[in-house]
């Protein structure tokens, strides 16, 4: 998650910005840190994304299944984005607040998540191309 949120190679700034956000969590919402932000992570993995692939000259969005160290890598990249997104005071505190949203099922990341899989399921009648 570090290297995720570092930008411009600032990777002590970033952990310090995880770690403040992780005891902003303990200390107002009185809820295991770690524990929040894994359930975090597990509630905004998308299971399948999208592939454009050209067949008989026009292109077709097919669902592809994913892996699981992609799925987390995407999930760690939308609740970052939101929290990026959010005007609070610090990074810190915003990325705390999506964390503890994502958790109860709110926030950008899981409606990010839900619009992947209403797509997925529209073109589900494509997933026979998936072997290109």
């Amino acid at each position: 998650m570090v290297n995720v949120l570092m930008l411009s190679g600032k990777k002590v700034k970033a952990e310090k910005i995880l770690s403040e956000s992780l005891d902003i969590i303990e200390k107002k919402y009185n809820k295991d840190p770690d524990k929040l932000f894994i359930k975090a992570i597990q509630q905004t993995c998308p299971s399948f994304e999208m592939r454009s692939i050209r067949i008989a000259g026009r292109t077709q969005q097919i669902p592809v299944p994913i892996k699981e160290s992609k799925q987390v890598g995407l999930a760690m990249k939308w609740l970052t984005q939101s929290a990026r997104l959010s005007n609070r005071k610090s990074m810190a505190e915003s990325l705390a607040q999506v964390l503890y949203e994502t958790c109860n099922g709110k926030g950008e990341a899981i409606k990010k998540r839900n619009e992947l899989h209403k797509l997925v399921e529209a073109n589900r009648a494509f997933t026979h191309y998936r072997w290109y």
